[in-house]
């Protein structure tokens, strides 16, 4: 034992006094200069934030504005009465000037609209008193010439111009603008966190909310802008006009000097405060610490028993540590954490069960004796084999699939297999394994899970399917055997009347003969039907196919109107059509016959009297067709647009649908 005197350290307040304080001092001041740094970082992240949502907001307000104007001089130039106008050149003085003198946009009531002729040429505006109207040469070739609409800033302002089209030419324009004066309608968003700046491509100032930085017709440059935090959108409707949204970084920051202010007075507080706290602590310890130290004493858990205190600190932290240190030594000869993870294993809802290298249990759960049905003092002792039935087949032993060999090297750890119960049933479970050491003796743990009901369940799953696959089949021999039988009643009304067509001791009148012929072609398209329902039992089994060839797009659209002409006639509808640019295209006869009926049945069906039905076919690029069959009837309800296309959904008339 060693018998050297022991020097005891200085008092606790002397201590704290001496080695604390200026340690204290010197960690605070670093910290007051980081904290600084990372408050202007902080500041300036939190500006640029500001000024980059104020940006995007910005820019969204002047996008939603531009598309305002665009909508509005698109809207006038598709108006009815302004196309009309363009071949009304005598009459529309008695009008025009009318209906533009009340003219305003919506949002810009001080922008001018012009109607524009082909050339560009001034026809009317909404304000007369201007003399000059806005320049042609920069969007006449685009608007006029190419029939493109055209927006963009000029010398005059903003410009946008629509081409009013007439049977699909641009014979004029519509044209809306802003003047220089007018532009703040355009670009000022209100009061902001900083000042908006829009230049062109040259970098030439567009609009300025602040003229104290920048004026219009002067060149801006972020390079010379040094003070100012600056952020940059494009504008899509504007190609080649920028938004710079500007703050200044002295404003910005201003809270750095608050800041600096308050860590210095916080630093000196700090300090006061530490000098009084080392006074009351060395008191309070003083005192207290010898009873802490008989208390530690007795301190009876740790998760880690092999640290140890190093002795040393004031006389009565001195005393503690030796105390704690005589308290680890005793604490290391207990096991308190066996009681807590035997705890976890006996409550767990998985089987847990380990055995030594020979399969012998060592530990069964009650998790395992609910699934296996044996009581733990049952199971412990036994052979795992009672539990997992073995394959000889396979080569297996008893325990084999608990030996140390089976589990180390593999990484197929997860496996499914049957347990047997102690009444000898079995079921299907997870079995998932691995080695441990403890001690230095090898031992294999198992976790189990019962997992009948979710093979019951992919059982079951198996089952259905197989009776919907079984369903299925049905339902298409059924289509099937019903297209086939359709057919031969069918036949036998077109054959007869084929012999009412051409019995030549029966000669029919004309009138007739239109009559048989209007019943030859209804029964071929009856037929045509039922072949459908034939494709679909085709369709359903993978067989359907296309019977492709060259359809002369204005033989089958002739044929479907002249099914539909005599309905429409009863029905007081006028029918047209537009077949012009209708040639020729590879297709499916019959199906493409179906669509273009189907189409203008529904428009016969739903229109009342006095009604309009235009069929249009163009032919396309690449051996493609666009149909387009218009009506004057009612349309479809707007809250019933969400089940158009639902299978077996009709909607009525009678409910204001069609």
């Amino acid at each position: 034992m060693d018998q050297r005197p022991i020097h005891r350290p200085p008092s606790l307040f002397g201590y704290l006094l001496l080695r604390v304080l200026p340690v204290a001092t010197i960690v605070m001041m670093a910290m007051g200069f980081v904290g600084l740094e990372i408050t202007k970082e902080i500041a300036e992240k939190t500006a640029n934030d500001v000024l980059e949502r104020q940006s995007k907001q910005t820019t969204t307000v002047i996008q939603a504005r531009l598309e305002n104007i665009l909508s509005q001089t698109r809207n006038l130039a598709e108006n009815g009465l302004l196309v009309n106008s363009l071949i009304d050149v005598e009459g529309r003085q008695e009008y025009l000037p009318t209906f533009f003198q009340s003219l305003r946009l919506a949002g810009f009531p001080h922008a001018r609209v012009e109607m524009t002729d082909y050339k560009g040429r001034l026809i009317v505006s909404n304000m007369p008193e201007h003399k000059n109207h806005t320049s042609a040469d920069v969007w006449h070739e685009t608007v006029s010439a190419s029939g493109v609409a055209w927006s963009g800033l000029t010398p005059n302002g903003f410009v946008a111009v629509e081409p009013i089209r007439y049977l699909g030419n641009a014979e004029g324009s519509i044209v809306t603008w802003l003047n220089n004066e007018d532009l703040p309608e355009l670009f000022d968003v209100g009061v902001q966190y900083g000042d908006t700046v829009l230049v062109d491509a040259s970098g030439r100032v567009i609009y300025s909310s602040n003229t104290d930085i920048v004026t219009a017709d002067l060149f801006y440059s972020d390079s010379e802008s040094e003070n100012w935090l600056v952020v940059t959108n494009k504008l899509e409707k504007l190609p080649g006009i920028a938004i710079k949204t500007l703050h200044s970084r002295d404003d910005a920051l201003a809270s750095q000097q608050w800041m600096l202010n308050f860590l210095i007075g916080g630093i000196v507080v700090a300090l006061l405060v530490l000098g009084a706290a080392i006074s009351l602590t060395a008191f309070i310890t003083r005192r207290d610490v010898s009873r802490l130290s008989a208390v530690a004493e007795n301190i009876g858990g740790t998760e880690d028993l092999d640290q140890r205190v190093v002795p040393s600190g004031p006389a009565e932290i001195f005393d503690l540590s030796n105390n704690f240190n005589r308290m680890l030594e005793t604490l290391q000869q207990t096991t308190t954490s066996y009681e807590y993870v035997d705890s976890i294993v006996t409550n767990t809802a998985e089987g847990i069960i380990t055995t030594d290298p020979s399969g012998i249990i060592e530990t069964f759960n009650q998790a395992s004796a609910r699934m296996f049905g044996y009581t733990v003092e049952e199971a412990i002792g036994r052979n795992i084999s009672m539990l997992i039935p073995v394959d000889k087949d396979a080569g297996q032993g008893e325990g084999t699939l608990f030996h140390p060999t089976d589990v180390t090297g593999t990484t197929e750890k997860l496996r499914e297999l049957n347990g047997r119960r102690k009444d000898g049933s079995q079921f299907p479970m997870e079995l998932n394994l691995d080695s441990m050491h403890v001690g230095g003796n090898s031992r294999i743990i198992g976790i189990i899970r019962d997992i009948s009901e979710r093979k019951r369940f992919e059982r079951e799953l198996v089952e259905n399917q197989q009776r919907a696959e079984t369903a299925n089949n049905a339902k298409s021999e059924f289509l099937a055997s019903m297209s086939h039988e359709l057919r031969t009643p069918m036949n036998a009304i077109l054959g007869f009347a084929q012999i009412l067509e051409f019995d030549p001791g029966n000669p029919l009148t004309d009138k007739q003969k239109s009559h048989v012929a209007q019943i030859m072609k209804g029964g071929n398209h009856l037929l045509e039907l039922i072949d459908q329902v034939l494709d679909l039992a085709r369709i359903e089994s993978g067989n359907i196919s296309l019977s492709l060839e060259e359809v002369e797009l204005a033989n089958v659209c002739g044929e479907c109107l002249e099914l539909t002409h005599k309905l429409a006639t009863q029905n007081g509808l006028r029918v047209s059509a537009d077949l012009k640019n209708a040639t020729s295209v590879i297709a499916d006869y019959t199906r493409l016959k179906q669509v273009l009926l189907n189409l203008l049945s529904n428009a016969v069906k739903y229109n009342r009297d006095g009604g309009q039905i235009t069929l249009e076919c163009t032919s396309m690029p690449d051996n493609r067709v666009r149909v387009l069959v218009t009506d004057t009837g009612d349309g479809i309800a707007a809250e019933q647009l969400d089940v158009l296309f639902e299978p077996f959904n009709r909607l009525g008339k009678e409910t204001g649908e069609i």
